[in-house]
């Protein structure tokens, strides 16, 4: 399944704050775009597995994601119902354990 997602508001930890983010899922690449008046900045992580099921043309189940990148792991889960799109992602520490969370409000999500 590939994908794009766009969210204005993250919730950070149980902090929501309003942050443009640019979400993607193509081939083994997830992508993180956080844009701002001033920057953005970029993280690629690699997929490494994917459990779950989603209907691409309703936009419903509940699909996670792991990940990792030169300097951590991750998870990421999307959570589809008929209300909404949630995307959470999670970075993990050394030994797997939550670190920080990231909860994305989704405003679009597209099947690519």
């Amino acid at each position: 399944m590939e994908w794009e997602a766009k969210s204005h508001l993250v919730s950070i930890d149980g902090y929501d704050v309003e942050i443009e983010s640019n979400l993607s899922k193509q081939s083994s690449t997830f992508t993180w775009e956080q844009v701002s008046n001033l920057s953005s900045r970029t993280q690629q992580y690699t997929v490494t597995s994917v459990t779950g099921t989603w209907d691409a043309q309703h936009n419903l189940g509940n699909t996670s994601y792991a990940l990792s990148s030169p300097d951590d792991t991750a998870t990421l889960s999307i959570v589809g119902t008929t209300e909404e799109v949630t995307i959470e992602f999670t970075v993990l520490d050394g030994n797997g354990n939550p670190l920080k969370s990231y909860v994305f409000t989704v405003e679009t999500f597209t099947n690519l």
